[in-house]
């Protein structure tokens, strides 16, 4: 099956499965419209999202939860390599990170910019980490393609969901 067949049949098992694409977010994001008691991660979400984010050369999220505004936050992050996530820190708590596959760096910063640890992480090593709340913290994909499950409390509130520092 040619590499655009396999891409269709992901998005087709992602509509079929009550994901819907957010064409209003900043990055490829879905999330999952069903009834919360039928959401389960699977290898084959994971290999879709795969499909996916490799065919287009693109990071994808799909949520696990129905919008930004849900008050808990599911997702499982499909990031590639060489990928910075910019320094932030969130107002309402910290974050959980679950790696699923690849490997990621974690690094959290003081309020003056100063690394104050880096946690290297994959599925074998270091494959959960409890990125402490209202800590600056970014990520650095440093594998092809690092697939991990990030929860924290939401809503997310654009504009005040993420604090970026000054000294950025």
């Amino acid at each position: 099956m040619s590499n655009y067949n396999q891409y269709i049949k992901s998005l087709n098992y992602l509509k079929k499965n009550k994901f819907k694409e957010d064409k209003k977010a900043r990055s490829l994001t879905y999330f999952f419209k069903g009834r919360p008691q039928n959401t389960i991660l699977d290898n084959k979400l994971i290999q879709t999202g795969k499909t996916i984010s490799n065919f287009l050369k693109k990071n994808l999220r799909i949520n696990l939860h129905q919008s930004p505004k849900s008050n808990y936050h599911d997702m499982i992050i499909f990031q590639r390599k060489n990928t910075y996530v910019l320094p932030h820190k969130h107002p309402i708590g910290g974050e959980t990170i679950h790696m699923i596959e690849g490997k990621l760096k974690v690094v959290l910063f003081n309020l003056k910019g100063k690394k104050i640890k880096t946690v290297t992480m994959d599925k074998n090593k270091n494959f959960i980490f409890r990125v402490p709340g209202k800590v600056f913290h970014s990520y650095k994909i440093i594998s092809k393609l690092a697939i991990y499950h990030e929860n924290k409390n939401g809503p997310f509130i654009k504009g005040t969901g993420i604090i970026y520092p000054r000294w950025l």
